[in-house]
């Protein structure tokens, strides 16, 4: 097993398939136990009391390993400071991505009504608000109401995350 600290945020967790294999993690019981564990050592490493506001996902499965990332809920957007664009296809918030690259601001990728949409921290540089636009639309709904009508698609650094999917 293999821990690494990626950022403030967000922790890689490795486990290769012999390690899983050779703890009986297949079981039920030893599976809870497993996800107590990692949540408990993410804690330690996020300085935290309470382990409610971390996220698990499975990154990458290959037949070597599993990679999980684990998030830290460390920022709500906050509504006046937030921009909000809309993609008629997700191929346009892919085309965005790759022409971005990183980015050091927060951003999030929903999907409502047929559309999806990327919240943006009103704190991105000029230049990445104008590509946004070459690539979506800016609109007027809000991440209040997208936060409750509309289904994460991938939260805190989607555009990073698109990038690394759709190499």
């Amino acid at each position: 097993m293999k821990i690494e600290k990626l950022s403030e945020h967000q922790i890689k967790y490795s486990i290769s398939f012999d390690e899983f294999d050779q703890s009986n993690l297949y079981d039920d019981p030893y599976w809870d136990e497993f996800i107590a564990a990692i949540l408990e050592e993410a804690c330690s490493i996020f300085q935290m009391d309470q382990c409610e506001k971390i996220s698990i996902e499975i990154y990458s499965l290959t037949e070597q390993e599993l990679i999980l990332l684990l998030t830290k809920d460390h920022k709500e957007f906050d509504a006046k400071h937030s921009i909000v664009y809309s993609f008629v296809d997700i191929e346009d918030g892919i085309s965005l991505a790759k022409r971005v690259r990183t980015t050091n601001v927060r951003n999030d990728l929903y999907n409502m009504d047929g559309y999806y949409y990327l919240l943006l921290d009103e704190l991105a540089d000029p230049i990445m608000r104008s590509i946004c636009h070459e690539f979506g639309s800016k609109t007027k709904l809000t991440t209040h109401f997208l936060s409750e009508y509309g289904k994460p698609i991938l939260t805190f650094d989607a555009l990073n995350r698109l990038n690394h999917i759709f190499k």
